[in-house]
């Protein structure tokens, strides 16, 4: 049997059923505390594709993803609170819900508690299809994800292609360096081209040992 609010929403919606005709909203009535529909409007049909007679006693359960019921159900507990605790808390959800046909589509749904004398607690609303904003929004922010994907690849491939510009190509043979052309230098003349530094030819003691094994222990050669 439906409260007074549900015949109050009830007796409107039968007085402005022609005006009610061309509105694109949903107005419901839930009850509070087995989250049952007790009335809706004919206007859901143009959501939902379900009549509201379909509709009427079901849990939003029934209705609702599992992902967007965890969530209602969440923030319903916090608003409850905060109404028993004598504030008067609406509430504005976009949660994603069932078509008649199983497809999906995005509501937004704003609401609040109502309590009247003598009957349970009940959640009145209106529900408005947000699909295209809602798939336009999940958009942007996935193509918003991939550009920071993207830039911090090309930080990693320039940081990359820095190390690379740090090493110097060498021959193996004839140790000769290859510069940014592609040109080769001997050692001698690169370093002088880069760093005006001049090489003065000494050896060392490795070597020494190697190609002066007579003199190895010699002072002076260094």
């Amino acid at each position: 049997m439906k409260t007074s609010v549900a015949k109050r929403v009830a007796r409107n919606e039968t007085r402005y059923r022609d005006y009610n005709k061309q509105f694109a909203d949903s107005v419901w009535v839930i009850d509070a505390d087995t989250l049952e529909i007790l009335f809706i409007s004919d206007s859901t049909e143009k959501i939902s594709g379900y009549k509201a007679e379909e509709l009427v006693a079901l849990n939003i359960k029934e209705i609702m993803t599992e992902e967007s019921y965890r969530k209602t159900m969440a923030q319903l507990k916090k608003i409850r609170r905060d109404y028993e605790q004598g504030m008067d808390p609406s509430y504005r959800l976009e949660v994603e819900c069932y078509k008649r046909d199983r497809s999906k589509i995005w509501i937004e749904i704003t609401g609040k508690f109502v309590k009247e004398k003598d009957e349970p607690l009940q959640i009145i609303g209106i529900s408005r299809d947000i699909t295209e904003r809602k798939i336009a929004d999940m958009t942007k922010d996935h193509l918003v994800k991939l550009l920071k994907e993207l830039l911090k690849e090309q930080k990693r491939l320039r940081a990359e292609v820095e190390l690379y510009q740090k090493l110097l190509p060498i021959c193996s043979g004839c140790r000769r360096i290859r510069d940014e052309n592609d040109t080769w230098w001997p050692l001698e003349e690169y370093v002088k081209r880069k760093t005006g530094a001049r090489i003065t030819h000494t050896i060392c003691p490795d070597c020494t040992k190697i190609y002066y094994p007579d003199i190895e222990e010699e002072p002076g050669i260094s």
